[in-house]
């Protein structure tokens, strides 16, 4: 590993923010509940998988949530606001470790971040809602940072209560 100093790790410590600060954006629009910017987080064509731990190491493309273009996000978030019932939550998030993997030259970051989310219903005391990592590729367009595939695989083996809003 370079010294801090070194021009790699002042960059690799700049890129690192920069992640930070986009992830702390995108689970404050969850948290925000405001479904109408989320699909802004992703290109058109992006792949937003919600999937078990057991199916991504098995390799399956099996997943709560599946969503692999900009209509089926915005879709999804109509859903929710107009026309799904569900209890009143909130979600609240924490990210976790943020790893940057391989730099294939391609001008896709490649992160991985743990994450923990924690349910509120109304009259309820706050209890774990998920625990995992998403593994994610990003690209870089004239607005900023965006998701090019965001896989969520959470740690647990079924999902307390049901995955009403993005994680």
């Amino acid at each position: 590993m370079p010294p801090a100093n070194h021009p790699i790790a002042t960059a690799r410590a700049a890129l690192r923010a920069e992640l930070r600060d986009f992830y702390d954006a995108y689970f404050a629009c969850l948290e925000d509940q405001d479904l109408e910017r989320w699909p802004g987080f992703f290109t058109d064509d992006a792949l937003y998988l919600v999937q078990s731990a057991e199916n991504h190491g098995l390799g399956l493309p099996v997943g709560d949530v599946f969503c692999d273009s900009a209509a089926m996000r915005r879709d999804r978030a109509a859903a929710l606001r107009t026309t799904s019932v569900f209890e009143p939550r909130r979600l609240r998030h924490f990210a976790g470790t943020l790893r940057l993997r391989d730099d294939a030259g391609d001008g896709v970051i490649r992160a991985e971040a743990g994450y923990l989310a924690v349910e509120c219903l109304v009259g309820d005391a706050p209890a774990l809602f998920s625990a995992g990592r998403s593994i994610d590729e990003i690209v870089r367009g004239a607005d900023g940072l965006r998701f090019r595939s965001r896989r969520v695989v959470y740690d647990h083996t079924h999902v307390r209560n049901s995955l009403v809003f993005p994680l």
